[in-house]
């Protein structure tokens, strides 16, 4: 009975990867899915998938001490990320995603479809007399059922499949007639199931008084056998719509016709578990083989006991695992395998000779790595200088490596370099590890080894190392002597006896990483082994300190990228500009240099004076738009002090900066008004000292005045056909923490433009008057959970008065107001989910893209609500806080993949 855990082997946890492991192992323990990736012809090119068939292969040869680093590294992850838990959910669809990316246009490229992917029907009846219905069909790659008021798998799936009433929906009931309103009745059924069938569990719930996520710890059983049957649907019955009919067409070869009727009886192969909160936790799974259950727990493989497996499973029950500090255990995903298929998904064979091959060179490489370290240094040659006065790049670039034991000696390490530098071993001389902050080398020697090596090829292998009096008392420096306002060639010295200072010239010990002076004057009286491992500079009579660190300094300039942005924003040009490496410039002294640089080497129209510019950062401080790379203006607090390049430059070397139509120190910073143009451009409108109070058409009218030219003809057209009834096309917003405190409409009502912090915001809005039968309804970008930024200004769309839009409309129609590119518009939406929330009683009640907004509506009985835009960036569906559970929290409904891919 103990055969499986002698046959198959764990993985080690880097840190936080349980949820990788657990994910990798039922996937392994699929034998089907194992033996095709084993099977991949796969390149370090193909960097995912040709990690994961490595890693498969160690699994397959059962090697002990298996880590995921390799695949992890794969996925672009850094240490820091192995200790980061996330979702075993988040996880199986990104290796999934990247798998079907890798065999697009190969013959296998629907294999992860065609074992995992199955067809739902959403079915539209019309309930009041009148002959209509209306299939509408979706991909799914699991199916996900609700556990909330639910005891076991059962009632959860006859709640999949419970009708839903909806009344007052426009339909067509006759082509080519005009649409009416009638009531209908949705219901979802199966029209093909996968040979493996992923169900997750959602125990998740959208606490509305916090707007974070709670998991659900009831009690929710399900059996080993699973027929699902009753939920399928005769395909002879389809009464498709268009977009229904094209996915058909481009599935049909690969599922429905090519497989063939399955069946819809399953039996359970894997329970992938977890333990814990909502920011802390840990997976496992449970893997049926043969007669009995094994776990895997990380490294950990052993027998469970039955009864113990179903109540880590089931929930309401402490944690079974080893980790005894986590409770709250239950199912987070059933790997079910179809009966019919059992034989084809399940049948072993012994290993591959060539897989055992790998899995051993694979294991060889990986010991390597754990019992060698690398060894990095620098040559004593003209390049070290570089390195030393920290010329940009020149570190990285003349850095050497060699990797070998970890417990060298030095002769051996000298052995080693000389063979790498392809020299006489009796030329190489390691120089000794100085960490005294006089020394150059102290820094790269602080946070690992970097040795400085000497050649001269003037040793002889007859000189033995214990005679050679530079290596019993060892002595270098690098000189360097100004002539003619230059830094003469670097002389490398070995030997005390050949350093000499000329009468009447001053030495400079350089230290490139100083915080205060980088050069410092030797005094009188100093001994040449106090300057032993010291980078210096040699200067005549006539020098003061101040030229020499200027001509020092210049060393370290680096080109800098400076985007000159529009009215609006938008980058429109490029200049590069040299900038002292790793050093510190005010505001005012950038503004001079910009300027002056601008002026002698551009045609750009320049302002006035130096003051006019104005420098943004490419990080996101403002966290106000859904924009790719959002600018801030350093402003305000920042005008007068020092920014170093480093925080100017958080992404590369790049800064930002525009002309404004005042002085940068008549700009009021307390003013924080924004034109909401739309996906991208949302400029910053500056306002003068004395100008904080306008009426709302002034407001508008100065807007208009610094962007106008660089608005599409559009919108100049709209605001010009209005100039004097202004609120016909605008509205100006109060925003606090992404939701609307106040909106204002009266052209003459003067408005306090002052804010009071960052969470504070006037927004231009551009809108437009409904017609007759639709009405404007209000969208915030609301996330709904702790730790995450607001990601968009409100805007407002139209829709019908008896909101017959569905989940997709909506999401289309708020692409289209804010005119997000069509190539990048399916990205950005991809994980966008719609909800309605009550103004009066803050109810919410989430929108599948299937779903019409009008029972939506109805669920939070309200019909003056807001639309939400929530953009998960991490939702981990199974976890949850006791504490914080609120039983009029909300509940996801939609079983919709698309609606669900980020969870």
């Amino acid at each position: 009975m103990t055969s499986n855990v002698d046959r198959y082997v764990g993985l080690i946890n880097q840190g936080c990867t349980c949820y990788l492991n657990t994910w990798i192992q039922a996937l392994f323990h699929l034998p089907k899915f194992r033996y095709f990736v084993l099977g991949l012809e796969t390149s370090p090119k193909d960097v995912i998938p040709h990690a994961l068939k490595r890693l498969f292969a160690q699994l397959e040869a059962g090697i002990p001490n298996i880590t995921t680093v390799e695949l992890t590294r794969a996925f672009g992850w850094g240490e820091g990320d192995a200790v980061v838990q996330h979702d075993v959910h988040e996880m199986a669809q990104q290796l999934f995603d990247t798998l079907e990316t890798y065999l697009k246009g190969t013959p296998h490229e629907h294999f992860i479809r065609d074992m995992f992917g199955g067809l739902i029907v959403y079915r539209s009846t019309a309930t009041d007399g009148v002959k209509y219905v209306s299939d509408r069909l979706e991909q799914f790659y699991d199916v996900e059922v609700v556990v909330k008021n639910k005891n076991n798998i059962r009632e959860s799936f006859d709640a999949f499949s419970q009708p839903e009433q909806i009344e007052g929906v426009s339909i067509e009931v006759e082509p080519g007639k005009p649409p009416s309103k009638h009531n209908i009745q949705r219901t979802q059924h199966f029209v093909d199931l996968p040979p493996v069938l992923l169900i997750h569990p959602n125990r998740v719930a959208f606490d509305m008084e916090t707007y974070e996520l709670v998991t659900l710890s009831n009690h929710w059983s399900f059996d080993e056998k699973l027929d699902l049957s009753e939920y399928m649907i005769d395909k002879k019955t389809f009464k498709l719509d268009k977009e229904s009919l094209e996915l058909l067409k481009k599935t049909e070869k690969s599922l429905i016709y090519r497989r063939g009727d399955i069946g819809a009886e399953y039996e359970l192969r894997s329970i992938l578990t977890h333990a814990g909160t909502a920011t802390l936790g840990h997976y496992y799974i449970y893997v049926r083989l043969g007669d009995e259950w094994v776990l895997f727990e990380d490294d950990l493989v052993d027998v469970a006991d039955e009864e113990k497996v179903k109540k880590s499973a089931f929930g309401g029950q402490s944690a079974q695992s080893k980790y005894r500090l986590f409770e709250n255990e239950r199912a987070s995903m059933l790997v079910f395998v179809n009966v019919n298929c059992a034989k084809e998904i399940l049948h072993e064979t012994p290993p591959d000779k060539n897989i055992i091959k790998l899995a051993k060179e694979v294991e060889e490489k990986q010991n390597e790595e754990r019992d060698t370290t690398k060894y990095s240094y620098l040559v004593c040659d003209e390049h070290l200088v570089d390195c030393l006065d920290l010329v940009p790049h020149a570190l990285q670039k003349y850095t050497r490596s060699i990797r070998a034991s970890r417990s060298l000696s030095v002769e051996q390490f000298t052995e080693l370099v000389a063979r790498d530098l392809n020299v006489n071993k009796a030329a190489v001389r390691v120089l000794p590890s100085n960490r005294s902050e006089r020394y150059p080398i102290y820094y790269f020697s602080f946070y690992h080894e970097l040795h400085l090596i000497d050649v001269n090829p003037e040793r002889t292998a007859t000189q033995s190392s214990s005679t050679r009096s530079d290596d019993a008392n060892p002595f270098f420096l690098v000189v360097r002597q100004i002539d003619a306002m230059a830094l003469g060639r670097p002389k490398f010295i070995r030997s005390i006896k050949d350093f000499t200072v000329p009468n009447g010239y001053t030495v400079y010990i350089c230290n490139a990483l100083s915080d205060r002076a980088a050069i410092v004057p030797v005094t009188n009286g100093f001994t040449l082994q106090e300057l032993n491992g010291c980078n210096i500079i040699i200067s005549p009579p006539g020098f003061n300190a101040v030229s020499v660190e200027k001509l020092y300094r210049s060393r370290q300039y680096e080109e800098a990228v400076f985007y000159y942005l529009n009215e609006l924003n938008q980058p429109v040009k490029s200049v590069k500009y040299k900038l002292l490496n790793e050093g510190s410039i005010t505001y005012t002294e950038l503004q001079a240099k910009i300027y002056g640089y601008l002026k002698q080497n551009t045609k750009l129209e320049l302002p006035p004076s130096r003051e006019y510019i104005l420098f943004y950062s490419s990080q996101d401080e403002s966290g106000e738009t859904p924009k790719k790379d959002p600018t801030w203006p350093y402003v305000g607090t920042h005008y007068k002090q020092e920014a170093t390049l480093d925080y100017l430059c958080a992404h590369g070397r790049t800064v930002f900066f525009r002309f404004l139509q005042m002085p940068l120190p008549e700009v009021e910073s307390g003013v924080r008004l924004l034109f909401n143009i739309g996906w991208e451009v949302q400029p910053l409108i500056f306002c003068t000292k004395n100008a904080t109070v306008m009426t709302f058409k002034q407001i508008i009218d100065w807007a208009y005045a610094q962007v106008g030219k660089s608005l599409s003809p559009n919108l100049r057209k709209l605001y010009n056909d209005n100039r004097e009834t202004p609120a016909n096309v605008f509205r100006i917003l109060f925003v606090q923490r992404g939701e609307i405190v106040r909106i204002c409409t009266d052209p003459k009502e003067k408005i306090n433009l002052a804010v009071h912090n960052l969470f504070e915001s006037w927004v231009i809005d551009i809108c437009r008057e409904a017609p007759a039968s639709h009405k404007a309804v209000d969208v915030l970008y609301c996330n709904r959970r702790s730790g995450e930024q607001y990601f968009g200004l409100p805007i407002s769309i139209v829709l019908s008065k008896d909101l017959t839009e569905k989940g997709e409309d909506i999401i289309g129609r708020v692409s289209k107001r804010l005119a997000i590119p069509a190539e990048v518009a399916a990205t950005v939406t991809k994980k966008w989910m719609v909800s309605v929330k009550d103004k009066k009683t803050h109810k919410i009640q989430s929108l599948g893209r299937g779903d019409v907004l009008a029972s939506a509506a109805k669920e939070i009985n309200s019909a003056d609500f807001y639309l939400l835009i929530d953009r998960p960036q991490r939702m981990e569906l199974d976890q949850y806080v006791e504490y914080r559970k609120q039983d009029d929290a909300i509940v996801i409904r939609s079983t919709s993949k698309e609606d669900l891919a980020s969870m």
